[in-house]
């Protein structure tokens, strides 16, 4: 099984811009050569863990990464203590694990509570995809939403479940990349739309867009943190002393 297949070719600068700035300790799951992380070093950065199931990605990525564990995810014991990341990356992982819901869960301990999740993941909603099942066949290509090794297919409404389900709150979402046919539509979002041989009808504005959407970013943190984060600010202005019991 190939879960490395973007994080080896570029660095991913989109998944980049998700992560804060002050995220000091992150681990990288599905890290492929290390690209990603070995930017974040530079930017200052004190550790970047990565882990990735290709024993030859692995060790390319010793090169760039603090550390790097070779393994399945899904089946190894990480050898850190929980809360011990700042930001944990899932970039184009997710799809091509056999238990995503549960890796996600597990992972979220190592997250600690004032740190981020980011994460990429192909939208199956996308219009050519719903278009090739109309005229009645699945079409499997080398990569993108139909590539061959995946698992896992999901729509924006799955990503959000599957994040919430696992204990987590979305503080952003967007997209990479918006289909030229999107914006022949001049802005103008028909409720009833047709490509194809298909007529998708009552759609809202949001809906429209979300057909030719071919990937979603993600950026959540783990439930009732930013309470968490709120309370942490409240107690440190407060005098010494002068707290409440």
């Amino acid at each position: 099984m190939k879960i490395h297949l973007v994080n080896d070719q570029t660095r991913r600068t989109e998944i980049e811009a998700l992560i804060p700035a002050g995220a000091r300790k992150a681990l990288d799951l599905g890290c492929g050569t290390g690209l990603l992380g070995k930017s974040l070093l530079s930017k200052g950065a004190e550790e970047v863990v990565g882990v990735d199931i290709d024993n030859s990605a692995c060790e390319e990525a010793r090169r760039n990464l603090t550390k790097v564990i070779c393994g399945n995810i899904e089946e190894i014991e990480l050898p850190f203590e929980k809360g011990s990341f700042d930001c944990i990356i899932f970039a184009d992982i997710l799809e091509y694990l056999k238990d995503p819901f549960l890796t996600l869960k597990r992972m979220k301990e190592y997250l600690s509570d004032t740190g981020v999740a980011v994460a990429s993941i192909p939208n199956t909603r996308y219009f050519s995809v719903i278009n090739m099942l109309a005229d009645g066949y699945w079409r499997y290509d080398d990569s993108g939403i139909t590539d061959k090794t995946p698992l896992r297919f999901f729509t924006r409404k799955d990503m959000e479940s599957l994040f919430a389900e696992a204990g987590f709150e979305m503080e952003g979402m967007s997209e990479t990349s918006v289909h030229p046919k999107y914006y022949e539509l001049n802005g103008s979002l028909p409720e009833n739309i047709c490509f194809g041989r298909l007529v998708l009808k009552g759609l809202n504005p949001e809906e429209v867009k979300d057909l030719f959407v071919d990937k979603y970013l993600i950026k959540a943190s783990k439930a009732g943190s930013e309470f968490k984060r709120l309370k942490d600010i409240v107690t440190s202005s407060i005098p010494p002393g002068q707290e409440r019991i």
